[in-house]
């Protein structure tokens, strides 16, 4: 059994890809991870090869709040002193959508398919709340959590506008609630990956993409970094990482003394 000291953290999408990475970079840095996937294979594999002191899996469906209550429920009971440190809300997926296909002849459309929603931005309420609830209850209240977001979240992107819509939920969820949670000793924060090579790249998008337009995983788990050592303070930040770069990105500013006051100021003086 590992020394109850070791910090804890939950890592969800931890199968494959930045997540994977991830957990081994936070694993050698000395933190113990309970790695979340729906890919139960990889998953299973990936923790044994960590080592059951350092790593275990649970399979989770980040997108039902079930499955998040026994992540998070299973996730406490193994650190073995109460206590959870970070959150790396870092599971989605991507499906280019049809909401702008008609449907073929005479057919009404059929309901969309709101999957990408359900992961990729439902999700991180769901491990908010519940990390929130958790880390009320650590020995030293508090905690950090960073999401994956992506520079689709700022820029538009009509090639999957489903996700992109998602990735901009994410910002505005950090952005808002990360200076919420800051009085409770809770830091919010995302990461937006540039174009990252995995196993999980389709064949034809790795043809298109020059190689020094790549993000490397190296470079992300710096700049996850940033937000997860002891010594970091921010609070509904965004940092975007590209190639080898990163970058704060800052909201925009406001049009108008009017807007600022009902979006900040008047917020400010009923104590939030």
């Amino acid at each position: 059994m590992c020394p109850v000291s070791e910090p804890v953290a939950i890592v969800t999408g931890a199968a494959s890809g930045i997540g994977l990475a991830v957990t081994k970079h936070l694993v050698a840095k000395g933190w113990r991870v309970i790695m979340a996937d729906i890919d139960e294979t990889a998953g299973m594999q990936a923790a044994k090869e960590l080592g059951a002191d350092q790593a275990i899996f649970h399979r989770t469906d980040v997108g039902l709040w079930a499955d998040q209550l026994s992540l998070f429920q299973c996730a406490w009971q193994w650190s073995g002193s109460g206590r959870l440190d970070l959150l790396i809300a870092n599971a989605g997926i991507f499906r280019p959508d049809d909401i702008c296909d008609p449907s073929p002849g005479d057919d009404m459309p059929k309901e969309p398919a709101l999957d990408v929603l359900r992961v990729d931005l439902f999700s991180v309420f769901y491990g908010l709340k519940l990390f929130v609830y958790y880390t009320k209850r650590n020995p030293s209240p508090g905690g950090k959590v960073v999401v994956t977001s992506s520079p689709t979240g700022i820029y538009p992107f009509p090639f999957a506008p489903e996700y992109s819509s998602a990735k901009h939920g994410v910002i505005g969820l950090v952005r808002s609630i990360g200076p919420r949670l800051q009085n409770q000793g809770i830091q919010v924060n995302a990461i937006l990956p540039g174009c990252v090579l995995t196993g999980a790249t389709p064949s034809h998008i790795q043809s298109l993409v020059p190689d020094d337009r790549w993000t490397s995983l190296a470079a992300i788990c710096k700049a996850y970094d940033t937000f997860v050592d002891d010594q970091a303070k921010y609070f509904g930040q965004c940092l975007e990482v590209s190639v080898d770069k990163v970058y704060f990105r800052s909201p925009p500013n406001y049009c108008d003394d009017a807007q600022a006051f009902v979006s900040s100021d008047l917020w400010d003086k009923l104590g939030y």
